[in-house]
């Protein structure tokens, strides 16, 4: 996972970001108070369960593109910031089956919590499109192994900045899951879904839900909206969607596992996010 290389330098999302995550527990002496779980490429049929052959092929594709078929199947499945090199797809396996694996620990009673700290990310991985970096989705497959090893129900939470497109695409209909993002929306921030709005489909209605961080709108003389600039969330916004929100939902739905996909791009000082202040430490 270390050797992924996706995007062009600089770039927030490289190698150095892991190493320094596992220097600073280390330094802190919570490594060795930690149990270790060895980190293994999801299966065939663990990719398979959320994601289409035709994006698995596409991402080992574009680890070892040397024709231009290859190169047509990529473009298909990925979207054109999507770079990588020849250890990409094996990164992106890795980081999968280790979340998965992770899951199955939880769920069959072998640990009581964990962090699988992996790379590439994935939230925005759909069945069958990747792009941002997200070639597969790691808390997707790490959900449908948690069913797999007996889990009824369970509840995915994404404080990352960015809407977890992939991952409520997967789950938008499927009643065992349930969804719940907080992150930045409108403005034409990136990925630019995950309205309040959007629920769920079918029998998976009220399954998703978004908290939508967004500029609040005005209505001008013509009757169009118009979004005003306002002060920017904080910590207490941020805590009460959580004491009012996160937890009753949690509390109501009563989920065998909670996964927490932990982007921290909405801490603040970050060049992306920045949307809270001081409070991610209290997650």
């Amino acid at each position: 996972m270390q050797l992924h290389r996706g995007l062009l330098p600089p770039n927030h999302e490289r190698p150095e970001r892991l190493r320094t995550v596992l220097a600073r527990l280390r330094a802190a002496g919570l490594l060795d108070v930690c149990g270790r779980l060895q980190p293994r490429e999801a299966t065939e049929e663990e990719l398979l369960a959320v994601h289409s052959p035709g994006l698995i092929a596409a991402v080992a594709a574009l680890s070892h593109a040397n024709q231009p078929s290859d190169l047509n199947q990529v473009a298909e499945h990925l979207s054109p910031d999507m770079l990588g090199n020849r250890y990409t797809y094996r990164a992106a396996r890795t980081a999968a089956g280790t979340a998965a694996e992770l899951a199955r620990q939880l769920v069959t009673g072998r640990a009581s919590n964990g962090m699988a700290f992996v790379r590439p990310a994935g939230h925005v991985a759909g069945p069958d499109t990747g792009e941002a970096g997200s070639y597969l989705n790691n808390a997707a497959v790490a959900v449908r192994a948690a069913q797999a090893a007996g889990a009824r129900r369970v509840m995915v939470i994404d404080w990352d900045v960015h809407h977890c497109k992939g991952t409520s695409e997967i789950f938008a209909e499927d009643p065992s899951v349930v969804v719940l993002s907080l992150h930045r929306y409108g403005s034409g921030f990136f990925p630019g879904t995950g309205p309040a709005e959007h629920v769920g489909v079918g029998r998976g209605r009220g399954r998703t839900i978004n908290v939508a961080w967004c500029p609040p709108t005005v209505v001008d003389k013509r009757g169009r909206r118009i979004q005003v600039e306002a002060p920017p969330i904080a910590d207490g916004d941020y805590l009460t969607a959580w004491h009012m929100l996160v937890l009753p939902v949690a509390a109501e739905f009563r989920p065998d596992l909670i996964l927490v996909s932990a982007g921290f791009d909405a801490a603040d000082k970050d060049p992306l996010g920045e949307l809270v202040q001081g409070c991610m430490c209290e997650l």
